[in-house]
């Protein structure tokens, strides 16, 4: 389904802790070489993923949530009473209820935002997106969309992990050490110059898929997996596959585009896009942000922060072409064309 933009990306942040975890450590506190043959270089090596980040066990999403929309908006130079509405799109909050949007409401000061709280997986932020764009397109000025992962919830796995003994089982449920800690944040607004901002965003969704990547709580135990190589090939294949008719929507004639950022879950997934936008595509190699293999997967979080980097970077020039593309499990998809 394509949309057309309403809004501009007119300010980021983004938040990183300072803890720093190797992919090695927690594969050796597991034993996995010495319980199934699995080195403790395997994420190094098969995912790329050599360390990740992680907070403080008392930290909660909308704290580091906070610290992002602080500077976004400071960023964007506006005035929080200026905020007309908070997207919150982590993939867990800092409760079931209230909604973790209406927590940083109130702590940032944005008292004339209404707030939503929107989850769906790694494609949450897209979503989150998609509907400030639209909400601005409805008649609102100003948009914060932010998000926080933290990794209590996968860190739950750590004891059963250590407790299996099916190397199968071991396998499936090892995704969740592939992820980190972090935050990102974007104030969208209406657009000052309709030859500036997001122009199309395309999104489709396939809920075939839906098991390939999934947890719950059951009893009091954490249970799922992932099954990383066949969720990673059809993050792919449908990147491939919308990618004609972004550009067909976009009006990039050229196919020049300067800055393109990612949602990335490891090396193998990571190049496959890497391949597909050389081959459509015209751009910057300097200009795509890589963060995997020293923050791990950060679900959420990785679109924002990657855009952040680019525009702290200082290579991101007026009037350039830009692209997003995001994906999660379910499976969801969605690319974004911008000139910013």
């Amino acid at each position: 389904m394509i949309f057309r933009g309403n809004s501009q990306i007119m300010g980021s942040g983004s938040f990183v802790p300072k803890t720093v975890v190797s992919s090695v450590d927690l594969l050796d506190e597991l034993h996995s070489e010495a319980r199934f043959g699995i080195q403790s270089t395997w994420m190094d090596d098969a995912l790329g993923i050599k360390t990740r980040h992680y907070c403080d066990d008392s930290a909660r999403p909308s704290d580091i949530a906070v610290l992002a929309a602080q500077e976004a908006i400071e960023d964007a130079g506006i005035d929080v009473l200026d905020i007309d509405a908070i997207i919150y799109c982590g993939i867990t909050g800092d409760f079931i209820e209230p909604g973790t949007a209406h927590i940083i409401q109130h702590k940032i000061g944005a008292r004339n935002a209404i707030c939503k709280d929107v989850s769906n997986a790694c494609h949450g932020f897209c979503d989150g997106m998609l509907f400030a764009d639209l909400m601005i397109g409805g008649g609102i000025e100003n948009a914060l969309v932010v998000t926080a992962e933290l990794t209590k919830v996968s860190r739950l796995f750590i004891p059963l992990l250590e407790k299996e003994k099916d190397v199968n089982k071991f396998s499936y449920s090892m995704g969740a050490l592939s992820v980190g800690d972090a935050a990102g944040a974007m104030i969208l607004s209406k657009k000052t110059d309709p030859e500036r901002g997001i122009e199309v965003i395309n999104t489709v969704s396939d809920g075939q898929y839906n098991d390939l990547c999934s947890y719950d709580i059951v009893d009091g135990q954490i249970e799922g997996g992932m099954v990383m190589e066949r969720i990673s090939y059809i993050g792919v294949r449908q990147c491939a596959k919308q990618l004609p008719a972004t550009l067909e929507a976009f009006n990039n004639e050229n196919k020049t585009v300067t800055n393109l950022v990612m949602h990335q879950v490891g090396k193998k997934p990571y190049e496959a896009m890497i391949k597909i936008a050389s081959r459509a595509l015209k751009y910057r190699p300097e200009n795509i942000p890589k963060t995997f293999d020293r923050l791990g997967n950060i679900t959420t979080a990785t679109i924002p922060l990657n855009y952040d980097l680019l525009r702290k970077s200082g290579k991101m020039d007026p009037g350039e072409k830009m692209m997003f593309v995001g994906n999660g499990s379910g499976h969801v998809l969605t690319w974004f064309g911008l000139t910013i």
